[in-house]
């Protein structure tokens, strides 16, 4: 639901039919709803970090690009995977950002390093870097290496689960080719 339409007359109207003390507290505008995500984002980042740098296990960032029907969004999606207290775990989204149309390995790189500097995550943190298998993701972490100090091959995870969805799209839709197993399952071995 847009910030928009949370905040129009027939929604409100909805809410405080139901409970007529929600009326002091349902935000009458949009750019309400967008400054306490902001305040809140602002007031939990700290902790987030601190949480980042006191971790009990080193770091797996995961990495996504989603891309809208409508090619109205198109966005990148980080998240920090790691041990904390107790050895609890914790999976943080730390973006989800505008990648502005461009899936280039670059692109996705500079993003990578721009967060990991934000949220002051330092290469000895760093276990793995995990993202499905396109080709953009392993330029992207090829020209992360120029700016961070991971082992390429080491530290790449591939999703096992988008492996698996190609290698049963192959079977169930064409009848695959030698080329098209081999393919499959080098990507199998490298994950």
């Amino acid at each position: 639901m847009s910030l928009r339409q949370a905040t129009s007359n027939d929604f409100y109207a909805l809410l405080t039919e139901q409970d007529p003390r929600l009326e002091t507290v349902i935000p009458q505008s949009p750019s309400t709803v967008h400054d306490w995500i902001v305040d809140a984002y602002k007031e939990a980042k700290p902790k987030v970090v601190r949480s980042i740098a006191n971790s009990a296990s080193k770091l797996t960032i995961s990495f996504d690009r989603w891309k809208a029907n409508n090619d109205a969004l198109d966005l990148l999606r980080v998240v920090v995977h790691y041990l904390g207290d107790n050895n609890k775990l914790h999976n943080v989204v730390l973006t989800i950002c505008d990648s502005l149309g461009s899936h280039t390995g670059a692109n996705i790189a500079d993003n990578l390093f721009d967060i990991l500097k934000d949220y002051q995550i330092h290469s000895c943190q760093i276990a793995y870097f995990a993202a499905d298998n396109a080709s953009n993701n392993n330029t992207a972490l090829a020209a992360l290496t120029e700016r961070v100090n991971i082992d390429l091959i080491a530290s790449r995870l591939r999703c096992a689960g988008h492996i698996f969805n190609l290698v049963c799209t192959a079977i169930l839709f064409r009848v695959p080719d030698k080329e098209d197993l081999e393919d499959a399952q080098h990507d199998f071995l490298q994950s």
